[in-house]
């Protein structure tokens, strides 16, 4: 389960103003984010995460987002500028762990900002967490 205060942020991002929200599919391309870490409560395990690229595409009636060295992750269109999307429980680049990873946010206006959690498991029992802020902006094409 995600813990309360990233269940407040997602929140927080997602009653965001509807102002400038995009038309329906001009959120795909690529997104330079930088990430700042929230929440972690992993002892000698886990992800450091600075900078990356977001790829956002569609793919039939899902949207398709990847993250550097993150497994896929897929989710319904944007609705109103909101976006979510997670992965299924599988290997991680950390050695003898599985993960599965989840976001919700916004993309509107060019921008991304959304909460991204990693949940870790070992031996498919639930290890820890790690959360991160992720913003950025669409690359130029």
């Amino acid at each position: 389960p995600v813990p309360a205060v990233l269940t407040v942020v997602a929140t927080a991002f997602l009653a965001a103003s509807p102002a400038a929200i995009a038309a329906p599919d001009d959120f795909i391309g690529s997104y330079d984010v930088k990430y700042e870490e929230a929440m972690n409560n992993c002892s000698n395990v886990g992800m450091s995460l600075a900078r990356g690229t977001l790829t956002l595409d569609r793919k039939k009636a899902k949207v398709e987002v990847n993250l550097d060295s993150l497994p896929t992750m897929m989710g319904p269109p944007p609705k109103a500028g909101r976006l979510r999307a997670s992965s299924k429980q599988g290997p991680t680049t950390i050695a003898g762990l599985d993960g599965q990873f989840s976001l919700a946010g916004r993309v509107e206006a060019g921008a991304v900002q959304f909460v991204l959690v990693a949940e870790y498991f070992a031996n498919k029992k639930p290890l820890c967490q790690q959360s991160w802020n992720v913003s950025g902006v669409k690359r130029a094409r």
